[in-house]
């Protein structure tokens, strides 16, 4: 099912680099964080990140990746970081064509990252280490060869943490003094991601939990709007 699937993105973008071979996007680091746990197994999971990765990674120069897990920090399911424009000794040339066709063929690597780390990641666990995957990506853009470039994340998950400090599905976070107190213990123990140059933040899947705990999504969606805002996003869409 996978191949079928990546054989027809392959074809997509073969007939968009054969298109227009246009300029690169301007530098931009972005990052891919995809939920290994309970939201991998939403019917929907896969099919919503068939149809947002390629777009996404179409506005990007360089991504990381970076998977929640139980324990997302010190998992074993990593994938390599990607240049998604082509090196000078890639194309020495600077023949707008090959440029094209790197750039097309580090796309499809993106999507198959991606999927990669939804269906075969091995380290699922029952828990789910939301925040710690959002440590890792924090901490993969901070590494980023052209780090003042602007940055965007794209999150594939629930958003359900349910490790360690934050444990969503036992807390009441309907009040901001509430929430406030969360945040100020997440940054007290150092658990908040240090987010650089305010990168903006797209979810998806996040309203999936109305299917299975619906009346926790209004105050987890202020509770995450918090713990993002504290940890220095831009603009937050929970989708």
């Amino acid at each position: 099912m996978r191949r079928s699937w990546w054989a027809g993105v392959g074809v997509a973008l073969a007939v968009a680099g054969l298109a227009g071979c246009g300029e690169p996007p301007p530098p931009r680091n972005c990052g891919v964080v995809v939920d290994t746990t309970r939201y991998a197994r939403y019917e929907i999971a896969k099919e919503m990140l068939q149809q947002r990765v390629v777009p996404f990674a179409r506005g990007c120069t360089w991504a990381a990746f970076a998977a929640i897990t139980g324990s997302s920090e010190s998992t074993s399911c990593r994938r390599p970081s990607l240049h998604l424009v082509a090196t000078e000794q890639e194309n020495p040339n600077g023949n707008p064509r090959v440029a094209e066709e790197i750039r097309e063929g580090r796309i499809g690597e993106v999507a198959e990252h991606a999927l990669w780390l939804l269906e075969e990641c091995e380290d699922r666990g029952r828990n789910s280490d939301v925040i710690g995957g959002l440590r890792v990506i924090a901490g993969n853009l901070g590494a980023a060869p052209d780090r003042g470039a602007p940055s965007e994340i794209i999150v594939f998950s629930d958003l359900m943490n349910n490790v360690g400090e934050l444990r969503l599905q036992r807390g009441d976070y309907a009040s901001p003094a509430a929430r406030e107190a969360k945040v100020r213990s997440l940054r007290e123990k150092n658990l908040l991601p240090v987010l650089r140059g305010r990168p903006k933040i797209t979810v998806y899947g996040f309203n999936l939990l109305s299917e299975k705990d619906p009346d926790l999504v209004p105050q987890l969606e202020q509770m995450w709007l918090a713990i993002f805002a504290a940890s220095g996003a831009g603009e937050v869409n929970l989708l």
